[in-house]
C-alpha cells in the first residue's frame, strides 16, 4: 500500500474476542467437577487459545496426540479454542463513511507550519467464529458452555458488546463491536488409546462479530483550507 495509506487487519478483533471469551470465566464459583475447577484456575492464556484448525475432528486427534496449534506437547484439559472462519461479509443495510478527521500542527522553528489530515473510513464486515470447548468427560464440557451462554445472554446484552483497538499511523483508535446471540452447540468425541482417558470430547457452538474495519489516508492539507464546526467556519 502506498506510503501514508493505512488498513486495519482482523486480528485486533481476534483478540477483542479472546478478550470477551476469557470474562466469561472470571469469578465463577469453584463448583462442579474437578476438571471444570481446574479449568477456572489456570490463567487464560493456559484455558483459551486461538488456533487456525477449522476442524473440529481434525482439533480433537491433534489434542489427543499433543500436536495441537499453538506449538505445546502437552496441554491441560478443559480447553476452550477458537478460531475465525476465512471470509467476510458486510452489511449492505450500512454504508462506509467517515468517522473522523484527526489534524496535526507543527510550528517549529524554522520551518513553517504544516498541517495533515487524517481521514479514516469505517466499513461495517461481519466475522464468522467457532469456538470449542474441548474434556475428558461430557459433565464439564457441558458446564464451559452454559457457563459462556449465561454470561453473553442476560438483558440489554451488556457482555455482547466490546471495543476493538486499532492502531493508526501509532495512535490508538477504537471502534464497537458486538457479538450474535448464542446458537446450538454440536458434540463431537474421539477415541483414543483407552490408557489416555480413553474417550476426548468436543462441542463447537458458532459465533458472529459485527464490527468495523478502517480504511485511513493522511493528507497534506492546503495553504488555504476551512474548517466547519458547531460554532461556525474559520478560514486560513
Amino acid at each position: 500500500m502506498a506510503d501514508g495509506e493505512y488498513m486495519t487487519d482482523l486480528d485486533a478483533v481476534d483478540l477483542a474476542l479472546g478478550g470477551v471469551i476469557a470474562k466469561a470465566y472470571q469469578g465463577l464459583a469453584m463448583d462442579g467437577t474437578k476438571a471444570f475447577q481446574r479449568f477456572l484456575e489456570r490463567p487464560d492464556m493456559k484455558k483459551i487459545l486461538k488456533s487456525r484448525n477449522d476442524d473440529i475432528q481434525a482439533t480433537l486427534q491433534r489434542i489427543a496426540r499433543n500436536q495441537m496449534e499453538p506449538d505445546k506437547k502437552e496441554l491441560d484439559l478443559p480447553l476452550i479454542i477458537y478460531y475465525r472462519d476465512m471470509g467476510l461479509t458486510g452489511d449492505q443495510a450500512q454504508f462506509p463513511q467517515v468517522i473522523e478527521a484527526r489534524r496535526y500542527a507543527r510550528d517549529l522553528p524554522g520551518e513553517t507550519n504544516e498541517i495533515e489530515v487524517m481521514r479514516v473510513t469505517a466499513f461495517p464486515v461481519t466475522l464468522t467464529y467457532s469456538m470449542l470447548f474441548l474434556a475428558w468427560d461430557r459433565a464439564t464440557i457441558e458446564r464451559m458452555a452454559l457457563a459462556w451462554w449465561g454470561y453473553i445472554a442476560p438483558h440489554y446484552r451488556k457482555h455482547s458488546r466490546f471495543l476493538v483497538r486499532y492502531m493508526l499511523d501509532g495512535e490508538l483508535t477504537e471502534v464497537p463491536a458486538n457479538l450474535s446471540s448464542p446458537r446450538e452447540v454440536l458434540t463431537s468425541s474421539e477415541q483414543i488409546d483407552e490408557a489416555a482417558n480413553g474417550r476426548l470430547w468436543g462441542s463447537r457452538t458458532m459465533i458472529e462479530v459485527n464490527t468495523q474495519a478502517l480504511y485511513a489516508v493522511k493528507e497534506r492539507a492546503p495553504a488555504s483550507y476551512t474548517v466547519q464546526g458547531t460554532a461556525g467556519v474559520m478560514s486560513s
